[in-house]
């Protein structure tokens, strides 16, 4: 029970540490905006998920995405998702668990290789979740996934280089094919 109690404690003493950095955080946020630059909705064709640059929203809604070959219509927001990726580029795709975010990856994948003819992807994601990365590819992308991992990894690595496509991988097997890539 004494643990329990510890354990519980911790995670109170934690969430109470989170809420008030999360509400310091805000606070400069919402002085910064204030300060600097008028904040818009964005246009209701790409979504009303967060509130951005004026600018940006603009950007966003002009950019015409191309998803020849992927399998699925994607939800608003993660059209949203893939568009903000693509204009904003150095980003970090963030958002709650099952909303999407491979999806959106996938999509912002498929726009770089129907633009690009020498396209070179790479996800470096968790050993568990490789083969969902493979199989969610396959299923919404005419890309071909190639998984860098096990006793095929270096010939694996090799046909990626050689043809292009997906290469899904961890850090542990990307450290050591460095010979390669």
């Amino acid at each position: 029970n004494q643990l329990l109690s510890n354990q519980e404690s911790d995670k109170l003493k934690f969430r109470n540490e989170w809420q008030a950095v999360s509400a310091q955080v805000l606070s400069r946020i919402d002085s910064k905006q204030n300060s600097i630059e008028p904040l818009g909705k964005t246009h209701l064709d790409i979504g009303d998920e967060a509130s951005i640059p004026t600018v940006l929203a603009q950007q966003i809604n002009a950019f015409q995405v191309n998803l020849a070959g992927f399998k699925l219509t994607p939800r608003r927001y993660q059209l949203f998702g893939i568009k903000f990726v693509l204009v904003a580029k150095k980003v970090i795709l963030g958002d709650e668990m099952g909303l999407g975010k491979t999806i959106q990856a996938l999509g912002v994948a498929q726009h770089l290789k129907n633009t690009s003819p020498y396209f070179h992807g790479l996800v470096i994601a968790p050993l568990a979740v490789l083969e969902n990365w493979r199989k969610e590819t396959n299923k919404v992308t005419d890309i071909r996934p190639y998984v860098l991992h096990g006793t095929e990894k270096e010939s694996q690595a090799m046909a990626w280089i050689k043809n292009g496509g997906l290469a899904i991988t961890n850090f542990e097997s990307l450290i050591s094919l460095h010979k390669y890539i």
